[in-house]
């Protein structure tokens, strides 16, 4: 036989201890009384039976508890910002270039020297060439009043008309 033998009696004393009480409301007699318990006189330890609406409301005030307990979390818990990037460096600015844009009026004034000393000689397709040269480094020169009789004239006399 073994230390711990399964009859009523060691049944009823696990259930004894169990409850803190005598499950069956009888007191327990030592010796003798294990004759008297039949299985149908061993009361079940049993937790009381809840309705389905407590069980609703518990997990309705567990599922609030939860819910506050995660927005308490995150009010309080906030990540660490990213750091600040230094601020980046102005984009470089076209340095001056090392000729200016600005016409080449001496050019210009050369080709217009050289169109009226053609037009001087009668060479009128050498003229004009020369004042369009000087006209497309400076176009605003070609509006002096002298460019425009040397031109005037160059075209009168390349179409074979005469001035008078």
């Amino acid at each position: 036989m073994s230390a711990w033998s399964f009859s009523y009696e060691n049944i009823y004393r696990f259930a004894a201890s169990a409850c803190g009480a005598d499950p069956c409301g009888a007191a327990y007699a030592p010796g003798g009384f294990a004759s008297t318990v039949t299985p149908s006189s061993v009361c079940a330890v049993t937790t009381p039976r809840r309705s389905p609406r407590t069980a609703l409301v518990l997990l309705a005030a567990a599922t609030t508890a939860a819910g506050a307990g995660a927005m308490a979390y995150s009010a309080l818990h906030h990540p660490p910002a990213p750091p600040e990037s230094p601020p980046q460096p102005a984009p470089p600015t076209p340095s001056a270039p090392d000729k200016p844009v600005v016409p080449d009026l001496v050019a210009a004034g050369q080709w217009r020297d050289l169109a009226i000393a053609a037009c001087d000689t009668a060479r009128w397709e050498e003229c004009l060439a020369d004042l369009d040269r000087a006209r497309a480094l400076d176009p605003a020169g070609d509006d002096a009043p002298l460019v425009k009789t040397t031109r005037d004239k160059a075209i009168k006399g390349f179409t074979g008309k005469r001035l008078k």
